[in-house]
């Protein structure tokens, strides 16, 4: 079992409806969207900006899949 910091490990059905929690926070640079775009999602939105110009985003944008995680 791995440490959870002393936190009791909660499941989906433990969470309330509207409940908050805070995480940690982490700055994604061009470079982050465009290798993870590369390795698992290579559409032009997160390769290319000037091809991502032309999408409904109008800018390159990380990958639904890179959020995510």
């Amino acid at each position: 079992m791995s440490d959870s910091g002393g936190l009791a490990p909660r499941f989906f059905e433990d969470v309330a409806v509207g409940e908050r929690t805070r995480t940690g926070s982490l700055q994604v640079t061009r470079e982050m969207i465009v290798e993870f775009a590369r390795m698992y999602d290579p559409q032009p939105m997160h390769l290319d900006e000037g091809a991502a110009r032309t999408t409904f985003f109008g800018m390159l944008v990380a990958s639904g899949w890179q959020t995510l995680a």
